[in-house]
């Protein structure tokens, strides 16, 4: 079971880029459920709303926090992809604040979508990753 100490390591991990391996054990271990919390807070968005566009049951979250086990490699790579989309919007758009604005914003070229709401399939947070890329590299949409 990870601890909280450790869910900060583990989270710090992700901003090494192509450090995929220890995403990948990150995973298969399960992050303790307070990494839902954790982004909740660095997205400015209220963990219902989060659980929501990652489609996550509140009620499998909260017994597991209540057992101290942690989450599932499924729902933590949700949350894993979440917090990489983020620290990929924050990169692009150089400002806290402008990254959570952008990732709550419906997209007209995600389909009227907001970003957060795609990332809780792999096809989606690729949608959403390609749309980042495209604009940091300024590429006319």
């Amino acid at each position: 079971m990870a601890t909280s100490s450790n869910q900060s390591s583990l989270f710090a991990s992700l901003t090494e880029k192509g450090d995929f391996i220890e995403e990948v054990r990150m995973i298969r271990a399960g992050l303790h459920a307070d990494a839902i919390e954790q982004l909740s807070n660095e997205l400015n968005v209220p963990v219902s709303q989060l659980l929501s566009s990652l489609k996550i049951c509140r009620r499998i979250v909260n017994r597991r926090k209540a057992d101290g086990e942690t989450l599932s490699p499924e729902i933590t790579e949700k949350i894993v992809r979440a917090k990489r989309i983020y620290l990929k919007a924050f990169e692009v758009m150089k400002e806290e604040a402008s990254a959570r604005d952008w990732l709550n914003r419906e997209d007209f070229y995600l389909d009227g979508e907001s970003p957060l709401s795609m990332l809780d399939t792999a096809a989606g947070a690729n949608a959403v990753m390609n749309l980042l890329n495209a604009i940091e590299e300024g590429i006319p949409l």
